[in-house]
């Protein structure tokens, strides 16, 4: 849901996404498929969470979802901006692998210590 809302903020001006931006151009532009794509990545991901906490395959379906965020995401930029796949690659995909690589590793070791603890608050 936190997902969908944030789309739904951008979507209607707020500066949310990159660059402090928002609005129907933003999503409907060349790179809108990789926000899109953040609603795939987080139920897998959400799913994920819920069916185990085995951090292994938390971490996992966090690649995962991230796989499947770059497929749409890349697949529109090629629609909407005429690029070959291996231009969309080098444009929407390569140059964000580090940092995504290092906020996964961040999610899963934050999210070590505070599942535990949301569980702990949301079960009172």
């Amino acid at each position: 849901m936190a997902t969908f809302l944030y789309l739904l903020l951008g979507l209607a001006g707020l500066p949310v996404f990159s660059g402090f931006t928002g609005g129907i151009g933003k999503l409907a532009g060349p790179t809108g498929g990789y926000l899109v794509g953040f609603l795939l990545l987080a139920l897998i991901v959400g799913k994920a969470s819920d069916m185990t906490d085995s951090w292994l395959m938390i971490a996992l379906a966090l690649v995962l979802g991230q796989l499947a965020d770059m497929a749409i995401g890349t697949v529109w930029l090629m629609l909407m901006a005429h690029m070959d796949l291996k231009t969309a690659l080098f444009a929407g995909v390569i140059p964000f692998l580090p940092g995504n690589a290092v906020k996964t590793v961040a999610v899963v070791l934050i999210g070590r210590t505070v599942k535990p603890l949301l569980g702990k608050v949301l079960d009172q």
